[in-house]
């Protein structure tokens, strides 16, 4: 009985010696698992993150570009993105977005003073479509601008709870289908905006500094700050990066003539591939054809 309770004590201590190695490899198995995963997900957010920044640096980039432009000079261009980027901090908009809305008015002959984006910003911040409400204003103030100011545009900003048709009448004393007529000149378009101007500033000047302390200019405000840390930090490696892409173009263009004979080549097999079935297809036919014909 002695040494079957041994024997017996050491079958038990094997079996649990080999479950216990067995739940270590396991234990080992999934370790390894999940320190590959952590690997992966820290390598597939270390990309998004350069994406994100060489994506910033490339808008940025591009809004530069157009600024430069419309302003006629680098040194203007630049003064415009820094008068940009700083009102940006005072307002509910970002950088990108008021900066379209000043290429837009610039390219149009309009001057995007620091007063008509107030008075943007701020009747746009008693409308629950804030961004659409501000480019509903820059695109009627670049249209009205070079004449033809009808109620469609009108309308633009009537739509999103603007009382634009109140205060026109009250400026110049037309009335909604008399505005129809008197924006189709010109003049008439050029009135309609300065009164419209002169209007929007006095109904709701002041209401962008009552958002200020509101969550959605708080949050408009660290994008801002991160766009622009990431642009800094883009700036810096744009250069290398676009002689990266340069010279993988490069290289890539070098090999054209390789890719274009390993064409070739692929081609000539696979016709040769296509041959073999047509030549198999065609007997295959011929026995069909003269069984067909015995009978």
């Amino acid at each position: 009985m002695a040494s079957k309770n041994v024997i017996i004590q050491l079958l038990a201590k094997d079996k649990t010696q080999q479950a216990l190695s067995k739940v270590q490899k396991n234990l080992d198995s999934v370790k390894k698992s999940a320190l590959n995963l952590k690997n992966g997900l820290r390598l597939l957010a270390t990309g998004l993150a350069v994406r994100s920044v060489l994506n910033t640096t490339a808008e940025f980039e591009d809004l530069k570009d157009s600024l430069d432009s419309v302003t006629g000079s680098i040194k203007a261009g630049t003064q415009a993105f820094e008068f940009i980027s700083d009102f940006a901090t005072r307002s509910q908009f970002s950088v990108q977005q008021l900066a379209r809305s000043f290429i837009s008015l610039k390219a149009s002959g309009i001057e995007p003073t620091e007063k008509l984006f107030r008075t943007f910003t701020d009747t746009a911040s008693v409308t629950t479509d804030q961004l659409g409400s501000l480019e509903a204003l820059t695109r009627i103030f670049s249209r009205g601008v070079q004449g033809g100011l009808g109620l469609e545009e009108l309308n633009m900003i009537a739509d999103r709870g603007v009382p634009v048709f109140k205060i026109l009448e009250k400026e110049i004393g037309k009335t909604r289908l008399e505005l129809s007529e008197f924006g189709k000149t010109t003049e008439g378009a050029s009135v309609i905006l300065n009164a419209l101007q002169k209007g929007l500033s006095e109904t709701f000047t002041g209401a962008t500094e009552k958002k200020l302390d509101n969550l959605s200019v708080s949050f408009s405000n660290f994008g801002i700050a991160l766009d622009n840390a990431k642009n800094v930090l883009g700036k810096e490696v744009s250069p290398e990066v676009v002689r990266f892409t340069d010279n993988l173009s490069s290289l890539i263009k070098f090999f054209e003539p390789l890719l274009k004979g390993l064409g070739k080549i692929t081609s000539f097999l696979l016709s040769g591939v296509n041959r073999a079935f047509e030549m198999v297809g065609n007997a295959v036919n011929f026995v069909i054809d003269t069984v067909q014909d015995l009978a």
